[in-house]
């Protein structure tokens, strides 16, 4: 094999249709003599000097015969022996859109395809974590509350659809990975029996039905129902009852159980929303801050980034940063009341003359009509 080199979908249209493209050095893959791992390895790491793509027909893989190196150094079509899609969907979908001449080699490195949109996502796991952390303007300065093991294992839990019950981790973990499928009560009370249910799973229990803090729940259901969820934190937190959950969760000082809770009441308000604009999350974070949970809410806040990732939070980040790409809300188009009020005039006026020559138009139709009957 000579050398691969990673180009753009557009670096590729440019390359046929111009003949060439600029080579940069730093991007060729030198093939010769190394095992398929070894290539696969060098593949991925050539993936992250690129831009993150979308879609698996935004890059090729080109393999064309080495030459000397030149003072202007160019990509040469007649250099490429090979044209390597990423999937086996991107070559049939790029059979379908170029010269029915060319000829588009079967997809031999999907894996590294693979293992590198998932690297994509994780990225993106960890930049949503900073971006809300902002977002919600902490005074703090950030703190990784999460390793990388964390994120990535309940990442990959989650994209093949792995239950909390039926998984190894820590708590943060099967927080991370947790979705509801009994009956619990709706509202803020029913994030109070998850965090129990989280805890059995953790423990390798498939429920926390018959323990203690779900009988708890159950006998104070009617009173909890009508506090209000920091009152709600506050019954679970000093409640002798439920000790033997909460001692359980408690390091240096620190609650898991209440990040937890704080952080399935932010995911469940943001998965009903496209923005964070109107959500009640700023309220309840002011108010939360004023108790003495402060270093479970920043927990809460950074497990919630994290969750949703960068895509969902980029445009409440942009609108922040009034970006000067962004168009300024003074320039922004508007009509003045008045120019608004004279349009709507004359609309009336347009309207006014179409009835008026319609009524003209029946009036002649009239004539005619009468006109026909006396010749008659």
């Amino acid at each position: 094999m000579n050398s691969l080199y990673i180009l753009s979908k557009q670096e590729f249209t440019s390359l046929y249709r111009f003949g060439k493209i600029p080579l940069q050095y730093n991007r060729i893959i030198s093939a010769n003599n190394l095992s398929e791992r070894e290539i696969e390895n060098k593949i991925f790491e050539g993936f992250k000097r690129l831009p993150y793509f979308v879609g698996d027909e935004e890059y090729l893989i080109m393999c064309f015969e080495e030459k000397p190196l030149a003072k202007e150094p160019w990509l040469l079509i007649e250099d490429v022996c090979e044209i390597i899609p990423l999937t086996k969907a991107a070559k049939n979908s790029l059979q379908l859109k170029f010269n029915s001449n060319i000829i588009f080699e079967n997809a031999r490195f999907e894996e590294v395809v693979r293992k590198f949109e998932e690297y994509i996502d994780i990225e993106e796991m960890k930049r949503g974590a900073e971006v809300f952390w902002k977002l919600c303007k902490v005074k703090e300065d950030l703190k990784k509350f999460l390793s990388d093991n964390v994120i990535t294992n309940a990442y990959q839990y989650r994209i093949r659809g792995r239950k909390s019950m039926d998984i190894r981790g820590d708590y943060y973990t099967h927080l991370l990975v947790y979705e509801r499928y009994n009956p619990f009560p709706k509202k803020d009370l029913g994030f109070f029996y998850d965090i129990g249910e989280i805890f059995a799973h953790f423990k390798g229990k498939p429920t926390f039905k018959g323990s203690a803090l779900h009988s708890l729940l159950q006998e104070n259901r009617s009173e909890l129902e009508n506090k209000s969820f920091i009152q709600k934190i506050d019954f679970i937190n000093n409640n002798k009852k439920a000790e033997g959950f909460t001692n359980q969760l408690i390091d240096n000082g620190f609650k898991k159980y209440i990040a937890a809770v704080i952080f399935l009441k932010f995911k469940a308000d943001l998965s009903e929303r496209d923005t964070i604009s109107g959500s009640p999350i700023a309220s309840l974070i002011v108010e939360l801050q004023k108790n003495e949970y402060k270093n479970e809410l920043n927990h809460a806040i950074y497990l919630t980034g994290a969750f949703f990732g960068y895509k969902k939070f980029y445009d409440d980040w942009y609108n922040r940063l009034d970006l000067k790409i962004f168009k300024s809300k003074s320039s922004q188009s508007y009509k003045p009341q008045q120019e608004v009020s004279q349009q709507e005039v004359s609309q009336q006026e347009v309207s006014q003359q179409e009835v008026s020559q319609q009524e003209v138009s029946q009036q002649e139709v009239s004539q005619q009509e009468v006109s026909q009957q006396e010749v008659s």
